[in-house]
């Protein structure tokens, strides 16, 4: 997950970016099935 801290140490702010979690998590997704094809590809050839 993506997230952005800011401030001191001792009393840091969280911060989420719904744009950009959204994103990755759809970059995710699509990039499995590539991922599954790799894998197998390199494990039988």
């Amino acid at each position: 997950m993506t997230v952005q801290l800011e401030g001191r140490l001792s009393d840091p702010k969280v911060s989420m970016p719904a744009g950009k979690i959204i994103g990755d998590t759809v970059r995710n997704i699509l990039g499995l099935p590539e991922k599954s094809i790799k894998f197998f590809r390199d494990l039988f050839f």
